[in-house]
């Protein structure tokens, strides 16, 4: 009997340190709020042990982690925080699961999660409303079955030798063709069309000036002489009449001022309306029309003579 117990106390660290080498995942009991204890507490715990196992996860049993926990009130009941360090000395791993079931009345809200030494690698949450305790047992059997998928490691890849890379040959110089010279043509300017020298409103004034001017003095020629407040009609000598029009001063004065006017529209309104135009060579300068002055006076046998000189 004493051969057995003995071999029973040498076998039994062997297999745990055998379990701890391979880093299985330790699921730890879970933290019920309010706390619970004896078989709901088991209950919980195995669930959350078949969860992982389901997902696909190495799980230590829950019956071999509470015997190696006592379930001592200093680490039953963890899901994280300071407690994780406890732990994970006492299970010899660090992988560790953990769960937190807190129930307010028959509403359930529990927390599943998945440790690699104090860092978090995983987390799952679900709620159970208006659940009996069978339900939120399996509420938290689902969770740990989805995270146990993500808790199996990818196997550790092996080590790269980089190779070295040949060095590429340096590229051939890239000869770039240079563009043909462009032939130099000498071509005659065209000509060039420029805005109008001389504004409209001066022509416009004076053309007025002009109607308005023999428009005026025309008639005022016309009845230079004749006689006004006569005694009937007026005789050829005019000696019935007491007075006599003498309009010819301002009636030559206006007519010659509206000939005038009408001449300087006649220069001014094509000086406007038709651009000038010139070349822009060098050789030949650029030429445009100017009037210099304007030059006006009497015939002696009637009439008016007006002229203009310039240069076009």
């Amino acid at each position: 009997m004493r051969r057995l117990l003995t071999l029973s106390v040498v076998v039994g660290p062997l297999l745990w340190a055998g379990a701890a080498v391979a880093e299985d995942l330790v699921p730890l009991v879970p933290k019920i709020d309010p706390p619970a204890a004896g078989e709901r507490l088991t209950h919980f715990h195995d669930a959350l042990a078949q969860g992982l196992k389901t997902g696909g996860a190495p799980v230590v049993p829950a019956a071999t982690v509470r015997a190696r926990l006592k379930l001592g009130l200093e680490n039953a009941g963890c899901d994280e925080g300071p407690c994780l360090q406890t732990n994970a000395g006492l299970v010899g791993s660090s992988r560790l699961a953990t769960a937190k079931v807190s129930s307010v009345g028959k509403n359930y809200t529990i927390e599943v999660r998945l440790f690699r030494g104090q860092v978090q690698t995983a987390k799952a949450v679900g709620r159970c409303d208006v659940c009996t305790n069978a339900e939120a047992i399996q509420t938290l059997e689902r969770l740990a079955t989805d995270l146990g998928s993500k808790a199996e490691e990818p196997p550790a890849p092996l080590p790269v030798v980089p190779r070295p890379t040949p060095r590429p040959a340096a590229p051939p110089p890239v000869v770039r063709p240079q563009p043909p010279a462009k032939a130099i043509v000498d071509q005659p300017p065209g000509p060039v069309v420029t805005k109008p020298r001389v504004p409209l409103w001066p022509a416009i004034v004076a053309a007025g000036v002009g109607v308005v001017g023999i428009a005026v003095g025309a008639p005022l020629i016309a009845i230079d002489g004749n006689g006004t407040n006569c005694r009937g009609d007026a005789r050829p000598d005019k000696r019935n009449c007491a007075d006599l029009y003498s309009t010819a001063a301002g009636g030559w004065t206006l007519t010659i001022l509206g000939a005038t006017g009408l001449v300087a529209s006649a220069v001014l309104f094509p000086l406007h309306y038709l651009p000038r135009r010139h070349q822009t060579s060098r050789e030949t300068p650029a030429r445009s029309a100017t009037v210099d002055r304007f030059s006006f006076g009497p015939l002696p046998g009637g009439g008016v003579v007006v002229g203009a000189s310039g240069r076009f």
